[in-house]
């Protein structure tokens, strides 16, 4: 992974695109744990996991100057094979962020049932639209009079790639006993209710989250397989799932 050093903790970041890591050495204030309106300085590191100019997560130790480019290095590598992972779990907050603002405009475009809704909303409404999600709510109600399905439309949508991402996180996932996420390492300030929550934790909820959705496929999934011509013996092999819970799930 490559590592940019930065001359201020606050700089911009530099780079557009790419995965890398921050790297700025200096006096760092850090809040004094035992006095919530106390801090303390010390010589240190402030890392931060970028990807293009977002912040996935970020880390400060101490040490001493001459140490810094080493304890960058250790840092960095115990988080690379958790940036694909992080990767996808920023794209699914953002993901859910948009989902909390479309529900509250479908909300608003409810109160305005039999009329259309003010234009402010209406553009809001179509800044999530995709050209197809327009002409289907369009057809469907050709007086104009769509704004709600449409919302539904961007929902479904939404939620399909919530679902996404959340695999592709806990897919790209590494070993838990090969490769401890530090809790050292924390979620951005500018995550929205998360600052100063430890990444490690923040990654932990995530990935379970992830595997109750997909557990919560394994019974349709296997009625599927056996629906296309699967033998029940061959899903049995591979699934784990007992032959009574197969049988039972096809009674």
């Amino acid at each position: 992974m490559d590592i940019v050093t930065v001359e201020h903790a606050d700089t911009r970041p530099p780079r557009d695109t790419g995965t890398y890591l921050t790297q700025y050495t200096g006096r760092i204030t850090w809040p004094d744990p035992t006095n919530a309106d106390a801090t303390w300085q010390a010589q240190g590191v402030r890392l931060a996991l970028m990807d293009g100019r977002r912040t996935l997560t970020t880390c400060t130790l101490e040490c001493k100057p001459a140490d810094a480019d080493d304890v960058t290095a250790r840092a960095a590598a115990t988080i690379a094979p958790w940036a694909r992972t992080l990767r996808f779990l920023d794209a699914l907050r953002s993901l859910r962020h948009s989902i909390d603002d479309v529900e509250r405009l479908r909300h608003e475009a409810y109160q305005w049932e039999g009329a259309d809704p003010p234009a402010e909303v209406s553009d809001r409404i179509l800044a999530y639209a995709t050209g197809d999600e327009v002409d289907t709510a369009r057809a469907a109600h050709p007086d104009g009079l769509y704004d709600v399905r449409l919302t539904g439309l961007i929902l479904k949508r939404l939620g399909t790639q919530s679902e996404a991402a959340q695999r592709a996180a806990l897919a790209y996932a590494p070993d838990v006993h090969d490769s401890p996420l530090p809790r050292s390492w924390e979620q951005p300030s500018h995550v929205r209710g998360s600052s100063g929550e430890e990444t490690a934790q923040f990654v932990a909820r995530e990935l379970l989250a992830a595997w109750a959705l997909i557990r919560d496929m394994r019974d349709p999934l296997a009625t599927w397989a056996v629906g296309v011509g699967l033998p029940k013996t061959a899903v049995q092999q591979t699934s784990g799932m007992s032959r009574s819970t197969i049988d039972r799930l096809l009674s």
